[in-house]
């Protein structure tokens, strides 16, 4: 967490500080977050009818009853927010011809999906390698 607070903190003297380089890097991590901070929903949406139709989840409220309102709801999320990334990215290209923020939006998600793998895959290295200790 004091990591995080570091980086963002360094980010935030940089991009202050930092003149037009250290702007226009911040630029570019902000369109490459621009979609990649709006997949998680798609897949919890892509998600939610399986959840659903698991049996012997204890449910105290349902707001969905049938399997039809379900795929409904379900198509409705992840069309819209389908349809915003995939209008997010070619808007740039359509109004002003900018194919940089374009690609950069589309490799976003790439370069963190990357990152994420990369950082789990540190983790579970580590994790792998600490002794067990025995519970009496």
């Amino acid at each position: 967490m004091w990591m995080q607070c570091l980086l963002v903190s360094l980010f935030i003297l940089l991009v202050s500080f930092g003149g037009d380089t250290a702007s226009a890097f911040y630029n570019k991590l902000t369109l490459m977050a621009n979609v990649s901070m709006t997949l998680p929903y798609l897949f919890l949406a892509l998600a939610f009818p399986f959840f659903k139709s698991r049996e012997g989840l204890e449910r105290p409220f349902v707001i969905f009853k049938t399997h039809v309102s379900t795929m409904l709801a379900t198509g409705v999320v992840v069309l819209v927010v389908t349809f915003a990334n995939v209008f997010t990215i070619i808007q740039p290209v359509i109004e002003a011809g900018d194919w940089n923020s374009a690609l950069w939006m589309t490799g976003g998600p790439i370069f963190f999906s990357l990152l994420a793998m990369a950082i789990y895959q540190n983790y579970s290295r580590r994790m792998a390698n600490q002794p067990q200790w025995a519970v009496e």
